[in-house]
């Protein structure tokens, strides 16, 4: 259940990360998605490879190592099954769009509406569309 002002933090959520660089480890598209996990009151589904990690397959590794097989399942773990028919994604929602870098599997974002914010490498966050995302979950 989100909190009764979910929608205000997610505002203040979006336009903190705006501006912060892709960094693997600190900021990218996995640990963004737990932060706004945390915010609203569940579990760090990154605890167990926050912070140890510095490159892309780095945390595939620090993944694997803390028993999880892509991005989806450490999402899985805390959220429960993905849906595919990311039109039925609302704002605040977690989605995936396939991510061959370092065998991650997908690459997450936060839902806005039509959009979903990504942390991009050599930016700050970058709008996708969300017709475009794989699966999502509900937050």
């Amino acid at each position: 259940m989100r909190p009764i002002d979910w929608e205000a933090r997610l505002v203040t959520f979006l336009q903190a990360h705006r501006d912060k660089p892709f960094a693997p480890g600190t900021r990218d598209c996995v640990l963004m998605a737990a932060d706004w996990l945390v915010e609203l009151g569940h579990e760090d589904p990154a605890a167990a490879f926050r912070g140890r990690y510095r490159c892309l397959m780095g945390g595939y590794r620090a993944m694997r190592k803390a028993g999880f097989q892509n991005v989806g399942a450490a999402v899985t773990s805390v959220l429960g099954p993905p849906s595919s028919h990311v039109i039925g994604a609302a704002r605040g929602d977690i989605a995936a769009f396939a991510d061959a870098r370092a065998g991650l599997g997908h690459m997450l974002g936060v839902v806005t509406g039509a959009q979903v914010w990504c942390p991009a490498e050599g930016r700050g966050l970058v709008a996708l569309p969300l017709k475009q995302a794989e699966i999502f979950w509900t937050v």
